[in-house]
């Protein structure tokens, strides 16, 4: 407690010890400083309400994967000089203090993992994060729909708002940010379809919009996304065709398409770029032969395989042992195939 007393301090970084106990009260009395990082500790309780009430100054908060308990203090809102906020993984409740959405120098604010932060987010008047960059919010109790303040963060790269109970349809806005490399939106209330218009963001690398439930069919527009590397569309009522397009995306690794309502045949050429390392089928109306497995080959890094509760008929082809060594399981159960196991399969 003593360490309030070092008024001079601007950096106190502690992270990634066995730290335990509260947070002390006397902290407050570290008018200068800058910079605090507790992240990967023990400490518990709640955060003292008037610990940021002398620290004008302070640009950089972590007190991550702690133990930490209660509300978020209303005085985190008012630092005028914040720039990251890190409270994530740790049990912390109730609403988050408005304010915190409407500070104009915060870039990354990481509340994720805290499973009991709940409410909506503010309205537009309420909300201003003109410097964001990375908002990540997973795994909590939030409501209401996506929040429209979003839409005026031209600098967002990082959407991270997934097992939540966000309601209403995925924003069109989000074609007008252009920086943005992530959207992870599943498992919320979402539903209408998958938007044409997210094949705006060229830069995007990851497309989680699964576990909700949205409807139509997969936009081909989609194909544009030339750096997207994971497709997760599971668990939805998606119908349609299987995406052709992912056959010409030459850096996806991951297509997650299970639990949903697809039609029709899987194109020969899936596997051509190489680059599949999970491909999850599971779950749909798919139908045809399994002779797409031939081009699945030249994915070397290949470790998942799954396929199975579709509609396909015909034999294993042999074309399956020469499928990477690296495949870890391979589902095709629950379809309508004939024939013998092929002895390749032994090269697995």
């Amino acid at each position: 407690a003593t360490m309030g007393n070092l008024t001079s301090l601007q950096v106190l970084v502690l992270y990634n010890n066995s730290i335990s106990g509260t947070i002390p009260e006397k902290f407050q009395g570290l008018r200068n400083l800058r910079y605090m990082n507790f992240q990967k500790n023990s400490l518990n309780g709640s955060i003292p309400e008037g610990l940021f009430n002398n620290t004008p100054w302070l640009s950089y908060l972590n007190l991550d994967n702690n133990s930490l308990s209660g509300m978020i203090p209303h005085g985190i809102g008012s630092l005028p000089m914040l720039q990251a906020l890190g409270l994530q993984a740790n049990k912390l409740s109730g609403v988050v203090p408005p304010s915190i959405f409407n500070t104009s120098t915060l870039q990354l604010l990481y509340l994720g993992g805290n499973y009991n932060l709940n409410g909506p987010i503010p309205g537009n008047k309420s909300f201003s994060l003109p410097m964001l960059q990375v908002i990540s919010l997973q795994f909590n109790s939030f409501t209401g729909r996506m929040p429209q303040g979003l839409s005026e963060c031209r600098y967002l790269q990082v959407l991270s708002l997934s097992t939540n109970s966000f309601e209403g349809p995925v924003p069109t806005w989000l074609a007008k940010l252009p920086e943005l490399t992530e959207i992870e939106l599943g498992d919320n209330k979402l539903d209408g379809p998958v938007p044409a218009a997210l094949s705006n963001i060229t830069n995007l690398a990851i497309l989680d919009l699964s576990f909700g439930n949205l409807t139509g069919g997969i936009p081909h527009e989609l194909g544009q996304l030339s750096q997207l590397m994971v497709l997760s569309l599971a668990h939805n009522q998606l119908t349609g065709p299987f995406p052709s397009f992912a056959s010409n995306l030459s850096g996806l690794s991951y297509i997650l398409l299970d639990a949903n309502l697809l039609t029709g045949s899987v194109p020969t050429t899936l596997g051509s770029t190489g680059s599949l390392v999970s491909v999850i089928l599971y779950g749909n109306y798919l139908d045809g032969n399994l002779n797409f497995l031939a081009s699945l080959s030249n994915c070397r890094q290949l470790y998942q395989l799954d396929v199975g509760l579709n509609r396909f008929t015909g034999r294993i082809p042999d074309s399956i042992g020469n499928l990477s060594s690296q495949l870890n399981f391979f589902f095709a159960d629950r379809n309508h195939l004939t024939g013998e196991l092929p002895a390749t399969m032994s090269n697995l």
